[in-house]
């Protein structure tokens, strides 16, 4: 399973996904030479293993002078995201990238009638009040600690416990035309009818 340097490709999807993770994993984004710095360090704090921040710089495409990161450097950076090793980081790479199907509890919305209310909430600390307007149609009528804000309206078919709710030809001030929006993508969403 181990990818071979040569076949490694830095705008590939392993290293695009490793650098997504770490991001995700370090609350930031890794764009500047002090993040760099700030990165390499803490991997050396967390794991007590040091990537340099040249090589941090190239895994980024920060540096491009055609290296491909090694896999034991590679490795290291997965060590820090809480896996074995750079083959475990691809393993779950490629499982969590195949369809999965899913059982859980929610809310069809063909089952609600027009004026009734669902409360969403999502970590951290986020939470909607929305009210059915018919056809798979609502309206925000109380936000907490949300993008979304009172009056937006938007489509949805189902709201799925412990799954991210994917919202569709949202309204929102601001804006001039429908645009798509996912609430809870880390984590699902909870849903109640009220």
């Amino acid at each position: 399973m181990t990818k071979i340097k040569g076949t490694l490709k830095k705008d590939g999807k392993e290293l695009t996904a490793l650098r997504s993770s770490v991001e995700e994993f370090i609350g930031h984004t890794v764009r500047t030479s002090s993040d760099f710095a700030e990165l390499s360090e803490t991997i050396q704090e967390k794991i007590h293993e040091y990537v340099s921040v040249n090589t941090l710089k190239r895994i980024w495409n920060y540096i491009d002078d055609g290296n491909v990161p090694s896999i034991s450097t590679l490795s290291v950076v997965s060590r820090f995201l809480g896996f074995n090793n750079w083959d475990a980081f691809l393993t779950n790479l490629d499982r969590t990238a195949t369809s999965q199907a899913f059982v859980g509890d929610g809310i069809r919305c063909d089952s609600l009638n027009v004026g009734d209310k669902v409360a969403i909430s999502w970590s951290p600390n986020r939470k909607l009040v929305i009210m059915y307007t018919g056809e798979n149609s609502f309206i925000v009528k109380e936000s907490y600690n949300s993008k979304l804000v009172e009056g937006d309206t938007f489509k949805c078919m189902y709201f799925i416990d412990n799954q991210p709710l994917f919202i569709d030809e949202l309204m929102h001030e601001g804006f001039d035309k429908p645009m798509s929006y996912i609430c809870g993508k880390q984590g699902g969403v909870q849903v109640e009818r009220l």
